[in-house]
């Protein structure tokens, strides 16, 4: 491997033209050429004619490797604060050959703690800064979770978001607008689901709800709907036992038995609000003999056509004159 019985004798040293490493060039003929960087080139006392044992030299080498694997580490924090975790999984993920160990991990974390690049307090109030004005603090906190940011820290940067109430009212005054086709209930409904989903508590989406008038233009919509549903379905009956089978609306013959309700229309009326064709229910099994299935088959034929009659095996379901089901 070298020149000299496991003697490692440095040949010259020289500063990088292109950077502010040195070029190192030695005896060994695996790393007859290395770069270091000017912490090394002190740490180890590294100067032409400088000699080595294998072991030391191994040892600057496996150093050289960790200032590099630190450096990436640099470059990764500088597009946007990290964790400590994040740092550790990153390290992780660059270790694929498994030429670090956990504790060249430590190093590389402990060495950027103490140049203050990682700060698991400052990652969560920056956290807290970006997701404040659009956020609950349900959200902030699971996604402190997330990043295995400890409890204490967790629990002392969430204290200074003190008006989450006001956030929610700000938010649903940007967003409220979007669900105005809906009725009023499914409007809340809505709006309280996105909200919780993005981590504001229930109290503050009611206050928010509360101060702000949701605008209610439904009746339009609908009418647009049912009209367009109407094209769709325009003479297809809604059961055929013939054509049972079919399901592709590319074909002419094509039925919605069985898949009517695919293009149904969602909406939160309050049934009492409603002119509604109540259904006679009536027990059927496609397990049973091929004689009860096929009058069920021509009862729903019946009804198909029909606007005064509906039978359904579901006891929850209407049906508003004019063939709308809800």
């Amino acid at each position: 491997m070298t020149k000299s019985d496991d003697i490692i004798k440095i040949l010259a040293v020289a500063i990088s033209p292109k950077s502010k490493k040195y070029i190192v060039s030695t005896n060994d003929v695996d790393n007859d050429e290395i770069r270091v960087d000017e912490d090394t080139i002190i740490k180890y006392g590294i100067f032409k004619g400088k000699e080595y044992s294998e072991t030391e030299f191994k040892k600057i080498l496996k150093e050289i490797e960790i200032q590099k694997l630190f450096n990436k580490c640099l470059n990764y924090i500088s597009y946007q604060t990290r964790s400590k975790h994040e740092i550790y999984a990153y390290l992780d993920k660059q270790n694929k050959d498994k030429k670090f160990s956990q504790n060249d991990f430590y190093q590389i974390v402990n060495k950027l703690t103490k140049l203050n690049y990682v700060d698991d307090l400052k990652y969560a109030l920056s956290v807290l800064d970006y997701y404040r004005g659009h956020k609950g603090k349900e959200y902030i906190i699971n996604h402190l979770k997330d990043k295995q940011v400890d409890k204490e820290t967790i629990e002392k940067v969430i204290v200074k978001y003190d008006d989450e109430e006001e956030v929610a009212l700000q938010v649903l005054d940007k967003i409220h607008l979007q669900y105005r086709k809906y009725p009023l209930n499914k409007q809340r409904l809505m709006i309280t689901q996105k909200m919780m989903r993005d981590g504001f508590s229930l109290s503050s989406i009611n206050h928010a709800l509360d101060k702000i008038t949701l605008i209610d233009e439904s009746d339009d919509t609908l009418e647009k709907d049912i009209i367009k549903l109407k094209k769709k379905y325009d003479n297809k009956e809604l059961s055929d036992y013939e054509k049972r089978f079919i399901s592709n609306e590319s074909e002419d013959n094509y039925n919605a038995y069985n898949r009517y309700s695919k293009e149904g229309i969602s909406l939160a009326f309050k049934k009492e609000d409603l002119d509604v064709i109540k259904p006679t229910i009536f027990q059927y099994c496609f397990r049973g003999n091929l004689f009860d299935n096929i009058k069920y088959y021509e009862i729903m034929k019946e009804c198909s056509l029909d606007n005064t009659l509906r039978y359904s095996d579901y006891p929850d379901e209407v049906q508003v004159k004019g063939n709308i089901s809800l």
